[in-house]
């Protein structure tokens, strides 16, 4: 529901609003202008045209409650800022916007322009107060001006068609107010009554010689608006509020409030609205609401003419007939007439504690301090003793509650502990039953209600008991109800009502009894199934299958077929929330019922389940992350997609239940994660971060009654942080195959290069030492032949020493430990240094300090000490030299290696290279170094290896 004020324009969903006006700090919601004169939704239904008073024109989404685009009115008229816009209407292709003064302009709805503009005065001779303008079905604009009538011109604005004047609609001088159409008329409320007119044919009804009757029930009263929905017509005006069926013209009068103050802001009402259920009202006092005009309610306080009559505390009451209700107040008697709401005092102040219908047309009243009074049905005062002075012994005490069998009898029970008084109007006795009465006799003097059944048996709720009297028997049963929860007699019953299969008790602070017809307790209702107070006063049977209950908190019905409870309080419109425990009477389909603050009149027919779905829609959706929150409204929204890095998501919806705002239930289902609907009273649910995918949100409303909305579904969809998207799972995962692949390639070149060291060292040990051992198998078997010759045995010493050296070569080479450089020389050096002592050569080591430490592979190594020492050897054997010099150095992370010497020499050139020189450059080779060996004859060899 939308509202246009002086401080600009306000969404209302039944519980809260959304304010949009010219000072809005949030640029979605900030209109230009701020008092708003007209609002008209466009024809698309989704939009909202809202009109200021100085030009400003605003097109707003209704879907997502934000300002679509915001124009500013262009005429050339009158460029005068102080002009007063007022009015508009449209179709389907432009707007046609007037002022006060009779300013009109053309508003092209798809250029966002202003197309023509002109004055009324200059161009049609038509001036006076613009009021308001009509585009009709054929596509005539309508011009209400006050002073002067209709102008009605063609949709080009430049040909006058013609003009109803003010004397058709009506012979006195009035102003426009307010229009509707329905039925193919203009209904048109003014100052002085309502004017009706025929669109097609442009006649008032009374020119076509139609006068429904209402429009003289209209006749000179000051009308403000209308509203016209299905038929029915809601008319207010000052002090006035009318409902009229235009088909069977039937008119009925509204009561505002069952307060006359109430009622004094309709005198300036400005606009209404009108639904099935309920009447809105726009004054310069605000918004006012009448609750529901179908409702079975009617709140009466004081009466409707001014005259400050008020009950302000209905005792009792006697629905004497549907014209007269009596009621028992702590400061009078008074008579209520439901039809015009006048309430009138009775002439004899009193604490009047309950009334009664007596013989002869007349009432009795029961006063605290003057006993009973006596009056007929014009409200006289008649002395009690000068028709029935049967009784004047009585006539002091003071009576609680009655009951009348026929004509004739009539029980009284006594407040002041007198006990039951059975009068007999025709014989002029009465019989008195208390517990001082012999054989027929109360339990209790303390009567709460007499109650008169469907076979004449007589109720006598006492405080602890209750009593069954047989008026044609004289005879009396106590009833022994036992309380099943706390196994004591029943307490403080306060009255009873009977259905066909059943009695009901109304017991306070117990609940509503449920007994069968034997007497026997079936069931007791508490708060447990759904009553809001068990300080409960009078029930009604409404039917075989409704009951209705008052208490001290408001009224309860319940279905007795379902077991349903529905409790009504002043918001659903009772005089209040307070009632007395013996103010209720019943007569046709009426219940009155009265306590503080006067009398609530119930409709028994409309007490029955509210048919009408809340109608709910998604309101506002908020993202919320470390650095921002993200604000959403769209009422139409189907899919929410959340960024990733949203932590928390707050989903706030309306149930559109303007009657019981407060009292709708929700639940609601995440399809994927709930097995269950979720019940709660709150119109929100929040969400932390749900794990990345598609989830829908499934939301019910339901109303008092249980009666559920329509289901709406939101699907969320949440999407992944970067880690979890699919693009870096798969990245991963890729990544992972990668490193698994490369660690089994290294596993594999790995194994090759161990297979290739363990082939290197097999073919050594075969070509090496294979062939010394080989050597050492000849020469023994040459020194068993030839014993006298011991070279050949110095053969075998030499062959098992180098069979031994390679054994040890082998095992330094898998030794781990020693994979160090330091390790390296100090293995070249326990080969070397002995041999090169034997022969008088100084062997000469050297390692740059930073590469003791440095870890060789072992393939790297073997080849690295085979070459050295296979470099040592040579120079020893051939190269006749002094010295012999080893040295390491690095460049960067290149390892430098040089053996030198200071012999011989050969020329590369003439000397043809033997195996040895290959096993070092192919050596090399293997292990990624390369290989230079230089020498000269007289200048010593260098051999020099480099890693590449």
């Amino acid at each position: 529901m939308w509202f246009a004020t002086q401080d600009g324009i306000s969404r209302f969903d039944g519980k809260s609003y959304i304010n949009l006006n010219s000072y809005n700090a949030d640029s979605k919601r900030k209109i230009l202008g701020t008092d708003v004169f007209d609002i008209k939704p466009d024809l698309t239904g989704n939009y909202l045209w809202v009109l200021s008073a100085y030009g400003g024109l605003n097109k707003i989404d209704l879907k997502t409650c934000t300002v679509f685009s915001a124009y500013q009115i262009k005429q050339t008229v009158k460029p005068d800022t102080t002009l007063w816009y007022k009015c508009l209407s449209e179709n389907s292709s432009y707007l046609i916007i007037g002022t006060n003064e009779g300013i009109i302009s053309r508003f092209n709805k798809a250029s966002g322009k202003t197309e023509t503009s002109f004055s009324l005065t200059d161009k049609f001779n038509c001036p006076g107060q613009l009021e308001d303008i009509f585009i009709d079905s054929y596509n005539r604009i309508w011009y209400f001006i006050s002073g002067m009538g209709i102008l009605i011109t063609d949709s080009t604005l430049t040909k006058k068609i013609t003009i109803i004047p003010s004397s058709k609609i009506n012979k006195t001088p009035f102003f426009f107010t307010d229009y509707a159409v329905s039925q193919n008329r203009v209904f048109i409320t003014t100052t002085t009554g309502l004017g009706i007119i025929d669109i097609e044919t442009m006649m008032t009804v009374a020119e076509r010689n139609i006068n429904p009757g209402y429009l003289s029930h209209c006749n000179n009263k000051e009308l403000h608006c209308i509203s016209i929905l299905d038929g029915v017509a809601v008319i207010s005006g000052k002090n006035v509020l009318l409902k009229i069926k235009l088909a069977t013209e039937k008119i009925e009068t509204i009561q505002l409030a069952g307060n006359f103050e109430d009622r004094s802001w309709i005198t300036l009402t400005n606009s209404v609205y009108a639904d099935s259920q309920s009447i809105w009202l726009g004054s310069q006092y605000g918004v006012g609401w009448i609750r529901n005009i179908n409702s079975p309610f009617v709140a009466y306080y004081n009466s409707m003419d001014g005259s400050n009559t008020k009950i302000n505390h209905a005792i009792t009451i006697c629905a004497a007939s549907d014209s007269s209700i009596i009621i028992c107040g702590d400061d009078g008697l008074y008579n209520l007439n439901p039809n015009t709401s006048l309430i009138k005092k009775f002439s004899i102040d009193d604490f009047y504690y309950s009334v009664f219908r007596a013989a002869k047309g007349f009432f009795i009243a029961s006063g605290v301090s003057k006993g009973m009074q006596l009056f007929n049905n014009q409200f006289k005062p008649t002395p009690i003793t000068s028709v029935f002075p049967e009784l004047e012994h009585i006539k002091n005490d003071l009576i609680m509650c009655s009951a009348s069998l026929g004509d004739s009898i009539v029980f009284m029970a006594s407040q002041n502990k007198n006990g039951l008084y059975i009068w007999n109007t025709v014989t002029k006795k009465i019989q008195i039953i208390s517990t001082r009465t012999g054989k027929v006799a109360l339990r209790n003097d303390n009567i709460n209600r007499l109650f008169l059944d469907s076979r004449n048996q007589l109720w006598v709720v006492c405080e602890n008991t209750i009593a069954l009297y047989d008026y044609r028997t004289n005879s009396i049963t106590h009833l022994p109800l036992i309380d099943p929860a706390t196994k004591q007699p029943m307490s403080i019953n306060m009255d009873i009502c009977e259905t066909s299969n059943n009695y009901w008790i109304a017991s306070y602070g117990t609940g509503i009894v449920k007994l069968s017809r034997d007497f026997k307790i079936q069931k007791i209702y508490t708060t447990n199934d759904g009553i809001k107070n068990l300080g409960l006063y009078k029930i009604f049977a409404i039917s075989d299958t409704l009951l209705l209950a008052s208490s001290n908190n408001g009224l309860a019905s319940i279905n007795i077929n379902t077991g349903k409870i529905k409790n009504y309080f002043a918001e659903d419109g009772l005089q209040s929330n307070s009632f007395e425990e013996a103010s209720g009477d019943r007569i046709a389909n009426t219940i009155f019922a009265g306590g503080i603050n006067g009398i609530t009149k119930i409709d028994i027919s409309k007490i029955a389940a509210d048919p009408n779905l809340p109608k709910l829609t998604f309101s506002t959706i908020s993202l919320i992350s470390q650095k921002k929150i993200i604000d959403t409204l769209n009422i139409e929204i189907k899919k929410l997609v959340i960024p990733q890095d949203i932590s928390q998501v707050n989903i706030n919806f309306s149930a559109i239940n303007y009657l019981d705002p407060e009292k709708l239930k929700y639940s609601y289902k995440l399809i994927e994660n709930d097995k269950d609907w979720n019940i709660t009273d709150k119109n929100f649910i929040q969400f932390f971060r749900l794990r990345p995918g598609t989830y829908h949100l499934q939301v019910q409303a339901f109303n008092e009654d249980g009666v559920p909305s329509e289901i709406k579904e939101l699907t969320l969809i949440f999407l992944p942080k970067w880690y979890q998207t699919w693009w870096f799972k798969t990245l991963i995962a890729l990544s992972i195959i990668a490193i698994g692949y490369s660690l089994y390639r290294m596993r594999i070149n790995q194994l090759k290069k161990e297979e290739k060291i363990r082939n290197q060292l097999a073919s050594d040990l075969h070509d090496d030492l294979g062939s010394t051992l080989n050597s050492v198998k000849v020469y023994s078997n040459l020194a068993m032949m030839e014993k006298e010759n011991p070279n050949h045995l110095l053969k075998i010493k030499e062959g098992t020493q180098d069979a031994i050296a390679g054994v040890r070569d082998l095992i330094w080479v898998l030794d781990d430990k020693r994979d160090t450089i330091q390790d390296l020389f100090s293995r070249i050096s326990q080969f070397a240094a002995p041999l090169c002592e034997a022969n008088h050569i100084e062997f000469i080591q050297e390692i740059d300090d930073s590469l003791y430490h440095h870890e060789l592979g072992k393939e790297e190594k073997r080849n690295i000490y085979m070459i050295l020492k296979e470099s040592v050897n040579n120079s020893i054997k051939y190269a006749a030299c002094q010295t012999i010099e080893l040295k390491v150095t690095s460049e960067g992370k290149k390892l430098h290696f040089s053996i030198r010497d200071d012999g011989k020499g050969f020329d590369k050139e003439k000397t043809k290279e033997g195996n040895g020189l290959k096993n070092i450059a192919n050596r090399a080779k293997e292990i990624s170094y390369k290989s230079n060996i230089t020498s000269s004859a007289g200048n010593g060899t260098a051999i020099l290896l480099q890693k590449t």
